[in-house]
């Protein structure tokens, strides 16, 4: 009776310890605004609010990448954060160009688990 005690508060043991693992949870990222496609004229400075949270873990990393006309692509902001939460203001100062272009952005966090929203 004793050894079936012991093993049953064992396995209990070990289901409960396996059941406070920590999930896998992506941060939370908002950029605003949000919109697909701004239209802007060259010299004019465009404001993106970035906030980013992790309910999990603590927030590591904030990447700001651009890709222009589908060429290659550069990293324009890469910084380190702290925190479970991050407020944050991107401003970007619109080329000059002779004719249209697109530009894509990429805002990506990163948590100290690694995960990952963009």
């Amino acid at each position: 009776m004793k050894k079936l005690f012991l093993a049953s508060f064992s396995l209990i043991l070990v289901f409960s310890i396996y059941s406070c693992r920590k999930e896998n949870v992506n941060p939370i990222l908002f950029v605003s605004p949000a919109e697909l496609e701004i239209d802007v004229t060259s010299g004019q400075v465009v404001t993106f609010k970035v906030e980013a949270s992790s309910d999990n873990n603590q927030l590591s990393r904030l990447v700001i990448t651009s890709k222009r006309n589908n060429a290659f692509t550069t990293t324009v902001f890469d910084s380190l954060v702290s925190g479970k939460t991050l407020k944050f203001n991107y401003e970007m100062l619109v080329q000059n160009s002779t004719g249209p272009y697109s530009l894509l952005l990429t805002f990506r966090v990163i948590d100290n688990d690694g995960n990952t929203t963009e």
